[in-house]
């Protein structure tokens, strides 16, 4: 929305961690509504939780003066966290236009003073003043007369316990009785026999609650079937009811005015008589306007007889000979395919590459079906999943066999740069892989690659005597105790309900395929130092939640000098880029992690991160310099080369020209034994003298500061 920029200063600013992830927590469950915005005053508002109003006083839309929220808490509430990021996730369009009194503070809440906020006090009124007329199973007045009259005493007769229909998979069937009652029955989307239920079964059975509305001279009045209590709260039904604001529209409307006239017309649409149409349709509301429902199934009307002719007399044709028989069999067998698949063991080394599979797959694609076997050739991948599986054996032919070869690490980013191929592919996964044995089709799991990854949280609690330290699985959005997970650990990813999210980083992977099977841990907190230096350790690569007296601090660094450091490998180089600080501190790309400051107070941990822009242009720029880089990059994250390419045609010295025209210091070159070689261009100096009959040349060749003659 329009104030996107302003909102992210402000909590930047003013919110912390902590009061974030509870802000985002409401959020994500759904508890912010009714956003509103008054173009006069400048103030943008929505509802928390139904009864907490925060509103958004603003400048212009990179400035916010002040916010209020009118709860009672004392300091900076979760409510405004949760409205703010509501907002950041609507557009403009979704913002009912209304008007404030700009002078009249709301009922409580905080506002900005000096760059500090404070709360406001409130007077909150009575419930006692709306709901005079019985309780909720008896016919009462309905004390307002319009939506937004509704709107603004909601909150003041909530139920004492909360409505749990409102968010739990309830939704409304609202119908028109022969009584002139405008009829709200809650059903539950998630109870099977709630969900096989026609209009007639919800309106006669007394299981489904209802919410009736009448009309009475010019008041409304309402009641529900279920409850009863007291006279000045609603039920949690009647709330769940009203709560909606398509439901108060509806109750406010003149579309339920006249039931004869709908009759009438609807009747007359279907060209039936009214008394028929009164045995066979319902009236019922989808939105603000009203319509029909078929309740008596079996009715078949003149199009829909026609159609079961059709399909009546299909059945009984007669005649089909052999031959037809056969034909039809063909047909379908034509619509199988062969195809290849993945399959993945869940115990497995890590330099393990998938089994691939061959078998068949019905036309349209999806899983195999038949002949599943185990085969060494991709003869059914198109060709870019063939050329990513040929990647895939050279890089476990180069690293997989090896001693701490880093074939895991490089696979895992092998993976991740084929994301896209690999969603498009057939994948399955097994506890193991039995070679004597042949493949069975239902002990195949099929899944398919989600677009995110698994990550891990570690949030941390205190009591008077203790710290806890929570630990939570991450995939994608989802985020559960990691004790509780009902997921499937491979050496790459997690399995949950047929998804597979790829491990975010390989400190993920080491964490989740180690022995960690508890969700928590605690300590004293008379010592807190040797938690912090966990918490440390997590933080260079998880998300993690302090306790409230440490504060982290991460530092960018948008100008670091660059580096290349040269080491020997075999009949390699290896150009390890770094970036340096000032302090002598170095960061090696690509970057595993934050790096923690050797200068940082342990208990207040200074977190150093660079620009990755600048990485990526450092990436890059090696890149450049050789088509072997771009390969060795892609393939395992490092730069190296043979040496035989770096003398050809001189190239080291183009090389090293580049990198100094590019402000990027090289050393090690005094540390390789094997291959020594001076890093400057060859300059050469002439000097010719002459006699009568002589000339005398002297010629001087020097490579930077070494000279020859």
């Amino acid at each position: 929305m329009f104030l996107n920029n302003a909102i992210y200063q402000y909590i930047n600013k003013y919110l912390d961690t902590a009061l974030i992830k509870k802000g985002t927590e409401i959020f994500r469950n759904r508890f912010v509504s009714r956003p509103e915005h008054d173009k006069a005053n400048k103030i943008v508002s929505a509802i928390v939780k139904d009864i907490n109003k925060v509103s958004v006083y603003y400048e212009n839309p990179f400035t916010i003066k002040k916010i209020y929220c009118n709860c009672k808490l004392d300091h900076i509430c979760e409510h405004i966290p949760a409205a703010l990021y509501y907002l950041l996730s609507i557009n403009d369009n979704l913002l009912t236009e209304t008007s404030m009194n700009p002078h009249q503070k709301p009922s409580g809440g905080q506002q900005n003073v000096k760059g500090k906020i404070i709360p406001l006090k409130a007077e909150k009124p009575q419930p006692q003043q709306y709901l005079k007329d019985g309780p909720p199973n008896t016919f009462k007045k309905l004390p307002a007369s319009t939506p937004t009259e509704l709107n603004r005493i909601l909150p003041y007769i909530k139920p004492t316990t909360g409505s749990y229909y409102y968010n739990a998979g309830y939704r409304f069937l609202i119908t028109l009785n022969p009584t002139d009652e405008l009829v709200f029955s809650l059903v539950n989307l998630y109870d099977y026999n709630f969900r096989r239920a026609t209009i007639d079964d919800i309106l006669e059975s007394k299981e489904f609650v209802k919410v009736l509305f009448k009309k009475q001279d010019k008041d409304i009045l309402f009641r529900c079937t279920a409850c009863s209590g007291a006279r000045a709260k609603l039920c949690e039904h009647q709330y769940a009811v009203l709560y909606e604001k398509i439901n108060s529209e509806i109750i406010f409307s003149d579309a339920w005015k006249d039931r004869k006239a709908l009759v009438a017309k609807f009747s007359s649409q279907l060209k039936l008589k009214p008394e028929k149409f009164e045995k066979l349709y319902k009236i019922v509301f989808e939105n603000i306007s009203p319509s029909y429902a078929l309740t008596a199934k079996n009715y078949l009307n003149y199009d829909a007889l026609k159609k079961q002719k059709e399909i009546t007399s299909r059945f009984f044709q007669v005649g089909r000979n052999e031959t037809d028989i056969l034909a039809e069999h063909l047909k379908i067998k034509s619509k199988s395919l062969k195809a290849n698949a993945f399959l993945w063991p869940e115990y497995s080394h890590e330099e393990d590459l998938p089994l691939l599979l061959e078998g068949t797959t019905p036309k349209g694609g999806g899983k195999l079906t038949a002949h599943i076997e185990a085969v060494n050739s991709p003869l059914y991948l198109n060709e870019e999943e063939e050329e990513m599986y040929r990647a895939m054996l050279s890089l476990q032919n180069e690293y997989g066999k090896q001693p701490n070869g880093g074939f895991p690490k490089y696979f895992l980013n092998f993976l991740k740069q084929h994301f896209h191929v690999l969603q498009g592919m057939i994948h399955y996964t097994v506890p193991q892989i039995n070679f004597d044995e042949r493949i069975v089709k239902k002990d195949l799991e099929q899944f398919r690659f989600s677009g995110e990854y698994a990550d891990l949280l570690f949030d941390t609690e205190e009591d008077d005597d203790f710290y806890t330290v929570r630990i939570y699985a991450r995939l994608g959005d989802n985020q559960i105790e990691y004790n509780l997970r009902e997921f499937t650990v491979c050496p790459y990813f997690v399995v949950s309900d047929g998804v597979a999210y790829l491990y975010k980083s390989y400190e993920a992977a080491l964490y989740y395929n180690g022995d960690n099977d508890e969700s928590y841990f605690f300590t004293d907190k008379d010592e807190p130092a040797p938690l912090i230096e966990v918490l440390n350790e997590f933080a260079r690569f998880f998300e993690v939640n302090y306790p409230a007296f440490v504060i982290p601090e991460i530092r960018k660094i948008e100008q670091p000098g660059k580096a290349l450091y040269l080491k020997e490998g075999g009949n390699f180089i290896i150009l390890e880029p770094r970036f340096i600080l000032e302090d002598g501190q170095f960061f090696v790309l690509p970057a595993q992690g934050r790096m923690l400051s050797q200068n940082s107070d342990d208990l207040n941990p200074v977190f150093i991160e660079f620009d990755d822009e600048q990485a990526d242009q450092f990436v890059n720029f090696l890149k450049a310099q050789h088509p072997v880089f771009e390969e060795t990059y892609d393939k395992s994250r490092s730069f190296y080369i043979e040496v035989k390419e770096l003398i050809k045609h001189a190239w080291f010295l183009q090389f090293f020209a580049a990198c100094k025209e590019a402000n990027i210091s090289v050393f090690g070159q005094e540390q390789l034994t094997n291959f020594r070689f001076n890093t400057n261009a060859a300059k050469v100096a002439m000097n010719i003298s002459s006699g009568i009959d002589w000339f005398d040349v002297k010629v001087d060749i020097s490579f930077g500061d070494q000279k020859c003659s």
